[in-house]
């Protein structure tokens, strides 16, 4: 089974998320930003793969939200709170 996922946020850290998760052959079928930049663009552009995908980066997130298995995101916030319920 491919794993269908979206990428939610396309700032470095989800740049890198999207390249791994293209090189696993995870079907990446949406992206979500709220950077005026990136909105609109081709999801391969965004990401700097120097091609496109046809996958568009959405502000709203209802739209890319509905065809997924799997939400790929990574925050600052998140990654603090698992690093404080480890300690």
């Amino acid at each position: 089974m491919t794993i269908r996922a979206v990428i939610y946020g396309v700032g470095p850290i989800g740049q890198l998320i999207a390249r791994v998760a293209f090189s696993r052959g995870f079907d990446i079928v949406g992206a979500i930003d709220i950077d005026p930049q990136k909105v609109g663009k081709d999801l391969g552009e965004a990401i700097g793969l120097g091609k496109t995908l046809g996958i568009r980066v959405e502000s709203d997130a209802d739209k890319p939200l509905r065809m997924p298995n799997l939400m790929l995101s990574y925050t600052q916030r998140v990654a603090f709170s698992i690093g404080s319920t480890h300690r």
